[in-house]
């Protein structure tokens, strides 16, 4: 493959230096930390990290602008480099500030937020990123357009030298794990118990991303030459492909459409054939600079075979539109009509492409596909936007079809509102609730309800605790009022302590530093466990009971009470980091009971197990300076 070359940079050729390197390991660590503060700010209950948006502005541009400066600098002073950067990071902002306001506060439906915006960001920054290296390195008289080899070779340098990075990461780790483990057969667990903090973890990680991303960005040799192996498996899979989609072309034209429709799933394995033809397709196209790669014969199989994407992309795009027009638009038709469209667009680009012409087989993709690319990358960050938001868009959707009487209010999704389409979900639910048109039906308002409850952000956590706020172990065991009234007084502490001097007043103010800890044992369906124990460590002729935080609530290790002359109190803990004991495991403590020992220590024994017990409250409860109360 020969060498391209714009504004005096030969593709591929751009190893940084020795500085860059530095500075690329630098920026690696340092994002690495302020993924560790982000981290550990949440466990901590950090206040400024108690809204969502600054979750998600923190975690995209600790991640996304790193890893792209990372992968695009050669050379300190490309200023070029530094002004994309900081472009991208403005955009990126804004985007993250909008799906943070989606899932305001925290945890009221997040996760399907995340689970659209960390895909989206994904894909559309990789298929940037050869763009934003060209601009990078066009010069006056340049066309605006950058050649088609250029972006081949970019995006096949930056998909490999991640690649190789993270295959580093992974053998690195596996020589951390073997050095723990030949450390913990001599009975040393020092190495053991530091390879799993997570102040350990993330500057390890960054590390590694940094050394993992300069060695492989200094050996573009050695990747080009994996590169050609990928490519000639992409061209000798593509007719394999191109056979299988005429078969089956040619099986739905004999039997018709309808066992397609009984599969439940037509969609995704059409896209999925289409999607693998065009990947295979352009991995054999390549450049666009080799010579033809099959005989005559074998190409006008394969031809005949791309000629057949159009068809496959628009019966998965049936299969879509018949589901909308049945049920409407959600989250997932949505972003499989879009996923459809784009590849139904690059399947008729491909036919046409197809189609005889002059110069080299499918030449016509080297000006199809840039076009398509910044299509595609404009389409997708559109879509965690104001501009093409999902979720507002399934909503009008929905709520149209509930008021022109095309579903019932019995068969209307509250769930789905409330736990899947972020804020204005439950917005849309609070408002219906409150519609005349629904006065009269109090099943549905009570399903609303229901829904909204099920949130963690509706519960109203300003009351005390009661049994049902715990699950009891054995069924049916009955707590004393004394002990309920103590464990809620403990849990509902607030710190309060001088922060910071407050301008024009001479002197310091008070502010509440967090809020209630109690409110894990209020979460429906993940309440905190409350099971009675026999302590040696405690007055073995005192009743005891262990109060165990639910999966919810990582920060409260599980309390050991003693009823005792001076009434309820805390007489141990648990001596553990709550992020290393989970729920399941603190349940199978108290199921198991605990053996003790005759001393200011003593074990609770989980399966294979031991965690040490130590008498008196933790930390957390008996000094406000406590990490866990900031």
């Amino acid at each position: 493959m020969d060498e391209t070359v714009q504004g005096g940079r030969v593709a591929g050729d751009g190893a940084p230096d020795r500085a860059t390197q530095a500075l690329i390991v630098l920026v690696a660590v340092l994002a690495s930390l302020a993924l560790l503060v982000l981290h550990q700010g949440q466990e901590w209950h950090w206040p400024w990290l108690s809204d969502s948006r600054v979750l998600f502005a923190g975690y995209t541009l600790a991640t996304a602008p790193p890893l792209m400066l990372a992968l695009m600098i050669s050379r300190i002073d490309e200023r070029r480099t530094w002004v994309v950067i900081g472009l991208t990071a403005m955009l990126l902002l804004g985007l993250s500030l909008h799906n943070g306001t989606a899932c305001f506060p925290p945890g009221t439906g997040c996760g399907p937020v995340r689970a659209t915006y960390i895909p989206s960001l994904v894909v559309a920054l990789f298929i940037l990123l050869p763009f934003l290296q060209a601009v990078r390195d066009r010069q006056p008289g340049d066309a605006w357009q950058p050649p088609y080899p250029l972006l081949f070779r970019y995006a096949w340098d930056n998909a490999l030298a991640l690649a190789g990075t993270a295959l580093f990461i992974g053998v690195s780790w596996l020589i951390l794990w073997l050095w723990a483990a030949l450390f913990v057969l001599l009975g040393i667990t020092v190495f053991r118990d530091l390879f799993d903090e997570v102040r350990f973890i993330y500057p390890a990680n960054g590390l590694m991303t940094g050394f993992g991303l300069v060695l492989c960005r200094a050996q573009g040799g050695a990747l080009r030459a994996l590169l050609r192996l990928c490519l000639s498996l992409c061209r000798a899979l593509l007719p394999f492909i191109a056979v299988l989609a005429l078969l089956f072309l040619a099986v739905v034209l004999l039997q018709g459409v309808e066992p397609l429709w009984k599969t439940g799933r037509p969609a995704s394995l059409l896209l999925w054939l289409v999607l693998g033809t065009l990947v295979l397709t352009n991995g054999v196209f390549q450049d666009g600079e080799a010579d033809d790669p099959y005989p005559r014969w074998l190409r006008h199989v394969v031809n005949a075979g791309l000629l057949t994407m159009p068809v496959h992309a628009a019966l998965a795009a049936y299969a879509i539109a018949l589901r909308v027009s049945q049920h409407g638009w959600t989250v997932d038709r949505l972003t499989g009509a879009l996923v459809a469209a784009i590849l139904l667009l690059h399947a008729v680009l491909l036919a046409i492409a197809v189609l005889p012409g002059r110069g080299r087989w499918l030449a016509r993709l080297q000006m199809a596909n840039p076009l398509l690319a910044a299509f595609v990358v404009a389409t997708v960050l559109a879509t965690q936007s104001p501009l093409l938001d999902f979720r507002a868009i399934t909503i009008r959707s929905q709520l149209a079809r509930l008021e022109r009487g095309e579903t019932t209010a019995a068969e209307f999704d509250v769930r789905t509102f409330a736990r899947l389409l972020g804020r204005g979900g439950r917005q849309a639910l609070k408002s219906l609730k409150a519609d005349p048109a629904h006065a009269g039906n109090a099943d549905f308002k009570a399903k609303i309800d229901e829904a909204l409850a099920a949130d963690r952000a509706e519960q109203v956590v300003d009351r005390p605790l009661v049994a049902a706020d715990f699950i009891l172990i054995p069924a049916g065991a009955e707590p004393p009022e004394a002990l309920l009234k103590a464990i809620d007084q403990d849990l509902s502490q607030k710190s309060e302590r001088p922060h910071a001097e407050k301008p024009g007043s001479g002197g310091y103010f008070l502010e509440i530093k967090r809020q209630d800890i109690k409110f894990g044992c209020l979460y429906p369906r993940s309440h905190c466990l409350l099971t009675p124990v026999r302590l040696s460590v405690v007055d073995p002729d005192a009743e005891q009971w262990l109060v165990a935080p639910g999966p919810y609530d990582r920060r409260l290790p599980p309390l050991i009470y003693a009823n005792s002359a001076d009434g309820w109190q805390i007489a141990a803990h648990v001596l553990v980091q709550p992020s290393h004991l989970s729920f399941p495991e603190a349940k199978d403590l108290a199921v198991r009971g605990i053996a003790g020992v005759t001393s200011d220590w003593q074990w609770a024994q989980v399966g294979n197990v031991r965690f040490p017990v130590q008498a008196g409250r933790p930390p957390m409860l008996s000094d406000p300076s406590s990490p866990a109360f900031h």
